[in-house]
């Protein structure tokens, strides 16, 4: 098993990619999924995903598909669009997502949310990829949508920022639960009562890069090497060694996405 983090969540189409490169090593980390969240950046996500597997055999490195929900009323047409890229981009895309429903901000209609949101669904469960979801102030309608559907080989939840009683509900039905920097924050006991709770082999711990920096870095760019902090932390709250933890979740990551195995360098 190879030693090291994976960021489980990166959107670094977004940052500087050498920036972020330069900054893994020393950091422990040794590779991350790329995110798309509309056909542009799902199209960069796989184009730096495939352009890393060649240049960086030390790190495991994936993309994913999909149109987030606050994309979903411009960018729901789109979908056989994303669909292609899995061929363009072979053993490259391993996901489909981020995709979901956010009834906080509501920049698309709650009923087209929906609709997208199900039609990725049905996505990854044909081209049997890990689904990887978004849900802010919709756990009811995001739970109803995944029932109803054909479930995708592994359902992932985004940056859980829920509390213990939906950790239960997501891990009964088979869910892995993805931690951010919004765990190490003040006001989010509850997100901790629901990592407490959730066993280590159905954690995942990510970025959300550029966004969601973890404390003592908050306020700040978050970057793709500042998983090792959020997964120090969420050892800690698991009162397991961080490296064994780095190991569990690294391996799980690899499992659900289909990445390879390497090494990191010396």
């Amino acid at each position: 098993m190879s030693a090291g983090w994976i960021d489980a969540h990166a959107h670094p189409e977004r940052v500087s990619l050498d920036e972020e490169l330069a900054l893994l090593v020393d950091a422990g980390v040794v590779g991350f999924v790329a995110i798309g969240t509309d056909p542009a950046s799902s199209q960069e996500a796989a184009r730096i995903a495939d352009q890393l597997a060649t240049e960086r055999l030390d790190l495991s490195v994936g993309a994913t598909i999909g149109i987030h929900p606050h994309d979903a009323e411009a960018h729901g047409g789109a979908i056989a669009d994303l669909a292609a890229l899995v061929v363009e981009y072979p053993g490259i895309v391993v996901g489909v997502g981020e995709c979901g429903l956010d009834y906080h901000y509501d920049y698309s209609p709650r009923p087209v949310q929906r609709r997208v949101f199900a039609e990725q669904v049905a996505l990854a469960h044909r081209l049997g990829l890990a689904l990887v979801v978004h849900t802010r102030e919709a756990w009811a309608d995001t739970e109803a949508i995944l029932d109803d559907a054909p479930s995708p080989p592994a359902v992932i939840i985004h940056s859980f920022s829920e509390g213990p009683d939906e950790a239960e509900r997501a891990l009964a039905r088979g869910w892995y639960l993805s931690f951010s920097g919004i765990v190490t924050f003040k006001n989010a006991q509850p997100v901790r009562e629901a990592l407490r709770l959730a066993p280590i082999e159905r954690l995942l711990v990510e970025t959300d890069t550029p966004f969601l920096a973890p404390v003592p870095l908050r306020g700040r760019p978050n970057h793709i090497a500042n998983v090792a902090v959020t997964g120090r932390f969420v050892a800690s709250e698991k009162g397991v060694d961080a490296d064994r933890l780095a190991a569990i979740t690294a391996a799980t990551t690899r499992r659900l996405f289909g990445l390879r195995e390497v090494e990191p360098s010396p």
